[in-house]
């Protein structure tokens, strides 16, 4: 790359490496504050360490988007009244941290809010918080695998000891019919397989908070 080093006059042209140029390029730099370097000193002579690679949380543009408006629709003002005006109240049950920060994110992208619990016993005491500060919940998102108490047990306390009437989806990787039909022996009122992609969100807050976003 040859950048011309006067407006007067005739100057050699100043020399950047292919691989200097392009460095400074992706850092943002500018690069008449650089010195100049000559052809063949892009590579160094010490040897370069291989790069760790870090973990990555799953890239799902439906997450990454920009926040969606709410529409309000006649069916979720004669469900819910005036409260049809306010964002659902989501409660998140899973251990899993990435899991959960990715689905946080993308209730959180359409309008909803959102309170985490890492395990069924987390989840009984944030239900009980929610309705003592009258602020219920509106949905649980709740994994079946979970250390201390599992969903199974967790969702059993709700519906039948404490009368919860909140939808409850279960959220799990297993497939066996066996595991669907506890969770319906048990009352979810949904089984849904993990991963939960955007489309399918969209449409279980439409299904038991009549949300809609676009």
């Amino acid at each position: 790359v040859y950048l011309s080093m006067s407006s007067s006059g005739f100057q050699a042209p100043v020399v950047f490496s292919k691989c200097i140029y392009r460095r400074y390029l992706w850092a943002g730099a500018n690069l008449m504050d650089t010195e100049p370097v000559s052809r063949g000193r892009c590579s160094s002579s010490q040897p370069t360490a291989a790069k760790k690679k870090e973990p990555k949380i799953p890239d799902d543009s439906w997450a990454s988007a920009p926040a969606e408006s709410m529409i309000i629709t006649p069916n979720s003002v004669a469900t819910r009244g005036l409260a049809a005006m306010d964002p659902p109240h989501i409660l998140v049950v899973e251990d899993t941290t990435m899991c959960w920060k990715v689905l946080k994110m993308s209730l959180t992208k359409m309008n909803c809010t959102v309170d985490v619990a890492e395990d069924g016993t987390q989840a009984l005491e944030a239900v009980t918080k929610s309705i003592e500060s009258n602020h219920p919940y509106q949905l649980i998102l709740m994994d079946l695998r979970m250390p201390n108490m599992d969903g199974f047990e967790a969702t059993r306390m709700l519906k039948e000891v404490m009368k919860y009437s909140v939808p409850i989806v279960a959220l799990t990787a297993e497939t066996g019919a066996d595991v669907r039909e506890r969770c319906k022996h048990i009352g979810f009122d949904k089984f849904v397989q993990k991963p939960l992609r955007g489309a399918l969100l969209k449409s279980i807050l439409d299904q038991f908070c009549q949300h809609v976003t676009e």
